[in-house]
């Protein structure tokens, strides 16, 4: 599914996010996530894979310290696994974004294992 396709499909009313490459119907799983659908439904239409894998939290935003978001388990993984739908195609215009460069000063350190980046097109 591509991007076109993943927003037209968002702007028809279904409930659709981004777990890595996955595109994953949540239209029903949302009724009965273990961490409430407010949850799910803040979350239609992103990539949700700070959440999944506990690099952050909604609430308070991980704040006092230390806080950890939620670690999903290898179970939630074959849920996501079964509502998957799509691979998520990121290329734009047909062609993939192949000249970045990774931006460590927009870095964010969670913690000793979890860490996310940036990456940033280059002109051609």
């Amino acid at each position: 599914m591509n991007v076109e396709e993943f927003e037209r499909r968002l702007h028809h009313g279904e409930k659709l996010v981004i777990l890595d490459d996955l595109v994953l119907d949540v239209s029903e799983f949302y009724k009965r996530h273990p961490g409430g659908k407010f949850v799910i439904e803040h979350c239609v239409g992103t990539d949700i894979a700070k959440f999944f894998y506990g690099g952050y939290s909604l609430e308070n935003n991980m704040f006092p310290a230390p806080a950890f978001g939620f670690k999903h388990t290898n179970y939630a993984r074959m849920i996501a696994n079964d509502i998957a739908i799509a691979r998520f195609d990121c290329s734009v215009d047909g062609s993939e974004v192949s000249n970045c460069r990774l931006r460590h000063d927009l870095d964010n350190k969670v913690n000793n294992l979890t860490r996310s980046f940036v990456l940033e097109t280059c002109d051609r």
